[in-house]
């Protein structure tokens, strides 16, 4: 009859249309998974760049105090190096004087050198 012909045409639009559906349900499933998984895969990028900042920084705390070690020694060398360039200094105005003895004056200017070395 007519009526069934026309009911079956709406069963297979109905079908078609259903079945249109679905492959596009499926299609955006496929797309929402992907965009999940590269989420999760920046997620993790983030973390490991992170933990990659928190190395970094600790390493950097690290040679800052390298630095600042390095300085104060260099600053206790210098202070060192002038004491004794002082010392060289005063003895060579006792020597200009003639208020020191040859040995004395040798022994004392080894004394120095050697120290002054030692600074170096």
């Amino acid at each position: 009859t007519a009526v069934q012909l026309k009911n079956d045409e709406l069963v297979r639009k109905l079908e078609s249309d259903a079945k249109a559906k679905n492959s596009e349900i499926l299609r955006l499933k496929d797309v929402i998974f992907e965009r999940s998984r590269k989420v999760a895969d920046l997620e993790s990028k983030i973390k490991s760049i992170g933990a990659g900042n928190t190395d970094m920084m600790t390493e950097i705390g690290s040679l800052k105090s390298m630095q600042r070690s390095s300085e104060k020694l260099i600053d206790e060398k210098q202070s060192d190096i002038v004491s004794l360039k002082a010392e060289i200094d005063d003895l060579k105005r006792q020597l200009s004087a003639g208020r020191v003895s040859s040995s004395a004056k040798n022994s004392a200017i080894q004394d120095l050198e050697k120290k002054l070395r030692s600074e170096l």
